[in-house]
């Protein structure tokens, strides 16, 4: 009879273990394990279905695919190629998920606040949709912190009303999912879903997600469960020529302390620009919120104060002499958000720019300086030709 009570005794603790496990999974967010390549688009499927679709019609919604999504307002373009001769501009923008305005102290950067009102996250997003669609001279958006669904912007779907670009083609990769994050504790940030757009005004031979190397190495569980799982996408496009434009949205790491992370993470990106440039003789531009300074980069704004210790460098020697960065030192791209923007006070940094191939020419690059009403970033733009 002992023997027994002990075993029941067993099974019961067995029992009560087995029960708290289950409630712990239940609790605590699914990982998002991306794969390692995902493809968003293929131009071979969307040729098999024009025959199924209206020319004029959506023919992916974002919704039904997992990793990323492709959408299109028209089909008009699907079939053009670019010109090797014809300049093109490309701007790159960090929107902040409409909430980073400039009045906010953001907790995971040292500051208070996690969200602003609905009414300003409303406002925000406005105020950049109509940005963008006044920039009617842009071939090329490469745009970051994107919502799908996150409680840190009310829910709402900032990528399928895709700040109104009709004209354009544009994809999606997601690179932050969360079904819960728990900090800060008296105000938890909740589930999060987001990503990073690429949209181009003719349609790609394909678009790919990349991921980086895996977070996992740097974070420990579950912490890295709540962090972002980060990537980039690359888009080929057909030139006339027979070579293709591969253009690269990215951003890059952010958290990890001396920049670890962030230095596998552009020599895995440095590594796939140079096989497209190297074996293929493609043309390849990279661009979009790097986190990090470029290399020979010296500020020479006044009207803002540079911060010259929390931004780290690329590495030195990243990529060949001939390879080129190009950025604008005369404003800054982002402001610290451990405190509301003041200009003149608020330390900033120059860490959105693009990374070109030798045979890719920079006419100009300019920061538009929005004084980050709407976003923690400003606008980026470049006019880029390819040498023949």
């Amino acid at each position: 009879m002992k023997k027994f009570i002990n075993q029941v005794s067993w099974v019961r603790i067995a029992v009560v273990v087995i029960l708290l496990l289950s409630l712990f999974s239940v609790l605590l967010p699914k990982d998002f394990r991306p794969k390692p390549v995902s493809k968003i688009f293929d131009r071979k499927e969307l040729f098999m279905k024009f025959h199924e679709y209206d020319v004029k019609g959506p023919l992916f919604s974002v919704e039904s695919l997992k990793e990323g999504g492709a959408s299109y307002q028209y089909a008009i373009g699907y079939d053009l190629l670019l010109s090797v001769n014809a300049p093109f501009k490309i701007l790159t923008w960090n929107i902040g998920y409409a909430g980073m305005s400039k009045e906010i102290d953001f907790f995971y950067d040292g500051g208070t606040q996690v969200r602003p009102p609905k009414e300003r996250v409303e406002e925000n997003l406005d105020s950049i949709k109509k940005y963008l669609r006044q920039r009617e001279d842009v071939e090329f958006f490469f745009l970051q912190e994107i919502d799908l669904k996150s409680k840190r912007s009310y829910d709402t779907p900032q990528f399928s009303s895709e700040m109104d670009l009709h004209k354009y083609f544009y994809f999606y990769a997601i690179n932050y999912d969360v079904s819960y994050v728990p900090m800060p504790l008296s105000d938890p940030m909740g589930n999060v879903r987001a990503g990073l757009a690429i949209a181009g005004n003719v349609c790609p031979l394909d678009c790919y997600r990349y991921s980086y190397p895996d977070n996992t190495s740097y974070f420990r569980w579950p912490v890295y469960i709540f962090m972002l799982d980060r990537c980039f996408l690359a888009s080929r496009y057909p030139l006339d020529n027979g070579k293709e434009l591969v253009l690269i949205n990215t951003h890059n790491s952010a958290f990890d302390e001396g920049g670890e992370l962030r230095k596998k993470e552009v020599a895995f990106l440095r590594d796939f620009m140079m096989k497209e440039y190297e074996e293929k003789g493609n043309y390849v531009i990279a661009g979009g919120d790097f986190n990090q300074c470029p290399i020979g980069f010296v500020p020479t704004y006044t009207t803002d104060v540079y911060d010259a210790k929390q931004f780290i460098f690329m590495p030195d020697s990243l990529f060949p002499a001939d390879w080129r960065y190009v950025y604008d030192p005369t404003c800054p791209t982002n402001r610290n958000a451990d405190v509301p923007y003041v200009r003149g006070e608020t330390k900033t940094s120059v860490i959105d720019f693009f990374i070109v191939s030798p045979n890719v020419e920079a006419k100009s690059v300019k920061t538009i300086d929005l004084q980050f009403e709407h976003s923690d970033h400003n606008p980026v733009e470049a006019t880029f030709s390819l040498m023949n």
